[in-house]
């Protein structure tokens, strides 16, 4: 399956607006962020250019695929992350399974995960880790279609 990328003019758009908006980010709000653990200052800022370069490809009238930038995972649970928004950073959007066989493309509340990464914290039976050996290989949506024909997702 074939991933489709946003043009060059769509990425010089996302890049000027992420920015942009980093300026008006506070360095507090994204150094909280990224102490929650999950993942690292280029992780944010992969999940932030992601969600500019959606809002750049609309705006051009171009064609987007939401690609995951990351995989978490704890216990039979995981969590595809495609973008932060950057005016309520703690959430991230992607496509998620919470151990019930039903995953959505939804938000998902980083600190509630956070709490979840930490052992002596943690109030499951799984620890919430970040999978290093990640690259995505198709958008959400094909994620989430080879989940409804196989019940399982390769990633």
């Amino acid at each position: 399956m074939r991933i489709i990328y946003p043009t060059q003019e769509c990425c010089s758009l996302a890049r000027s607006w992420l920015n942009q908006h980093l300026s008006d980010l506070s360095s507090a709000v994204l150094h909280e962020v990224i102490r929650l653990g999950l993942f690292s200052r280029l992780d944010l800022l992969l999940l932030l250019e992601n969600h500019f370069a959606k809002l750049a490809c609309a705006e051009l009238g171009q064609p987007f695929e939401q690609i995951p930038i990351l995989r978490l995972y704890g216990g039979s649970s995981w969590w595809l992350l495609s973008e932060i928004l950057p005016k309520v950073p703690f959430f991230g959007f992607g496509l998620c399974e919470h151990g019930y066989g039903e995953p959505e493309i939804t938000f998902v509340h980083l600190p509630t995960l956070a709490q979840l990464a930490r052992p002596t914290e943690s109030i499951h039976d799984f620890i919430v880790r970040k999978d290093d050996g990640f690259v995505p290989a198709m958008s959400l949506a094909a994620y989430a279609q080879q989940f409804i024909k196989t019940e399982s997702v390769a990633c």
